[in-house]
């Protein structure tokens, strides 16, 4: 970690982050490992979800295309964002409600990687849709001749309107169901905790209801990335799109992928899940190694 007296005052927010970010380094390993993992054995569905909300007919079914900079973007936001979670929690007041420093934290986090996130969902969904060609090169080419490097951050005002109501939903539901099964437990003679399968089931159920109800924001985040750069554009932001969808479409319209995007859940949480606990019990072991070791060398 860093010393405490290597950077002032002003940057202690930043110095808690790197700290907490190295202090679960292991943790942060294997989530970036099972996040990697969850994408690419969902991947083919996330694809079919792309075409069918951006309307696109361009080309082949490519099941796998944009698989590479969906990792390049995915992986480090999950490492970044979860590391920043515990982070921004420690810098809130501790009159705050827990849930409420949970809502707050998790949406900062979102933000904060939404930097490194919009490029990489940028490429993918451009990719996947057919409206760029070529691969990976000739995608980045397309998009920086077109519109420069403002072009990787179209649809990053979509995105954002769309990541944190869904984490507000997500967490505030998710709680909640966790209150009602503590309750439950609890006045049936049970320990208040459930198992961990217990839990996989409520992150899986909250998922599922939040993907649905947060499509139509999905929707206009998919034609807002997709949609032609320069003047062959189709919509001057997302109020636009949302309402030429709902005119032009109905409300069919604003839940075009929406069986796609609800069956990547249960999946995705799977297997990120079990590659998680499988990359822990193999990372965690050598990080605890790496620490006796520089302990050692520092009482010497």
């Amino acid at each position: 970690p860093i010393p405490r007296t290597a950077l002032p005052d002003p940057f202690a927010a930043a110095r808690t982050f790197v700290d907490t970010l190295y202090a679960n380094r292991g943790h942060l390993l294997a989530a970036g490992v099972a996040r990697a993992a969850a994408i690419s054995a969902t991947f083919p569905i996330d694809t079919l979800k792309t075409r069918l909300q951006s309307g696109s007919s361009v080309g082949a079914f490519r099941p796998f295309a944009g698989l590479p900079p969906t990792l390049m973007g995915q992986i480090p936001y999950a490492m970044l964002s979860l590391g920043a979670i515990d982070s921004v929690k420690a810098q809130l007041p501790d009159s705050w409600d827990t849930r409420l420093k949970t809502i707050v934290a998790a949406c900062t986090a979102d933000l904060m990687g939404s930097v490194v996130l919009t490029p990489s969902e940028r490429l993918k969904q451009a990719m996947q849709s057919g409206s760029v060609r070529g691969g990976l090169g000739g995608a980045i080419a397309d998009i920086f001749s077109k519109s420069g490097i403002a072009g990787f951050y179209q649809g990053y005002t979509a995105q954002i309107a769309r990541d944190v109501p869904f984490r507000v939903i997500q967490v505030t539901m998710y709680e909640e169901l966790k209150n009602l099964r503590r309750k439950h437990r609890i006045s049936n003679g049970m320990t208040p905790e459930g198992g961990a399968m217990e839990n996989l089931g409520l992150g899986a159920a909250c998922g599922v209801v939040t993907a649905l109800a947060t499509t139509p924001l999905d929707v206009v985040k998919t034609r807002m990335m997709t949609q032609p750069s320069g003047a062959g554009r189709i919509y001057a932001g997302g109020v636009d799109c949302f309402m030429k969808t709902l005119k032009g479409e109905g409300v069919k319209g604003l839940f075009r992928g929406a069986v796609p995007r609800v069956a990547l859940i249960a999946p995705s949480i799977a297997v990120f899940y079990v590659v998680y606990e499988a990359a822990k019990g193999v990372i965690q072991p050598w990080v605890n190694e790496q620490d006796r070791r520089a302990k050692v060398g520092a009482s010497l």
